[in-house]
């Protein structure tokens, strides 16, 4: 049966919780008390360090299989609000999307025509493309972006909603 990525994570707060209370007991059996005439093994506490070790292992092992289930739930799931794009695939593409905007900025910024730092002699620089189609470009490109990433985080705000649940 495969679980939701909620009950992935409340499975692991309970693991994390094990945890730290074998932790903590294993630190309060760990270390004894004893007056100097008293006779050390009639108080000293059982307290396996191995045992401990052990317990707190499987726990971990345990919590890094679950981390990755949900993971792979993050990866594999598709967000169609984002046209049929997994998490990742939305999150790679807002990275591609960023990228190409600023480049379409820097080529949209650009004066057809723009003076050179040159003291010996005046230089030009002229742009060698269709400047209102790269403006259409960028437009597209922004738009797009915004889109993704209103998607990705409407997707973020409902795990994190559904996690405070």
């Amino acid at each position: 049966m495969t679980k939701t990525i909620f009950e992935i994570r409340e499975t692991i707060e309970g693991l994390k919780k094990e945890r730290d209370r074998l932790i903590e007991r294993g630190k309060k059996l760990s270390l004894f008390s004893a007056f100097d005439r008293e006779y050390k093994e009639t108080v000293r506490p059982e307290y396996d360090y191995d045992e401990y070790q052990e317990k707190i292992e499987i726990i971990n092992k345990r919590i890094r299989n679950l981390t990755k289930e949900a993971v792979s739930y993050l990866v594999n799931t598709k967000v169609a609000e984002c046209g049929d794009m997994t998490i990742l695939e939305a999150l790679l593409y807002v990275d591609e999307l960023g990228e190409k905007e600023e480049r379409l900025y820097a080529m949209s910024t650009h004066q057809e025509m723009e003076r050179k730092n040159n003291p010996y002699r005046p230089e030009y620089e002229y742009i060698n493309y269709d400047k209102s189609r790269v403006e259409e470009e960028y437009k597209k490109t922004k738009a797009e972006l915004e889109r993704i990433k209103m998607c990705v985080d409407f997707y973020i705000f409902e795990l994190s909603s559904n996690y405070e649940t």
